[in-house]
């Protein structure tokens, strides 16, 4: 954790998060807007950088992501996500 503060009742942390995500098409077709193309076997590959503010069970996370294969679901996404631990 970049900063840390623990008070006892109230813990505060910002986390920088960092991720590789990726996935294999195992079967399927896909369009180009007149053909149909055969996918299986087909991996795609994502980066992903941000950070997560969290205070006790509460948690909100801030990424941006960029694909790092040929092949895409995206050509980059902004992400924010609100967590709360039970």
């Amino acid at each position: 954790d970049i900063w840390l503060n623990y008070d006892g009742c109230n813990s505060r942390r910002i986390t920088p998060v960092a991720e590789v995500v990726g996935w294999t098409i195992l079967d399927g077709f896909g369009f180009d807007g007149t053909n149909l193309i055969d996918q299986s076997g087909v991996t795609i590959v994502n980066a992903k950088l941000g950070a997560r503010y969290t205070v006790n069970s509460h948690s909100f996370y801030v990424g941006y992501g960029v694909p790092v294969t040929n092949q895409v679901w995206y050509d980059g996404v902004f992400r924010m996500e609100y967590r709360r631990a039970f």
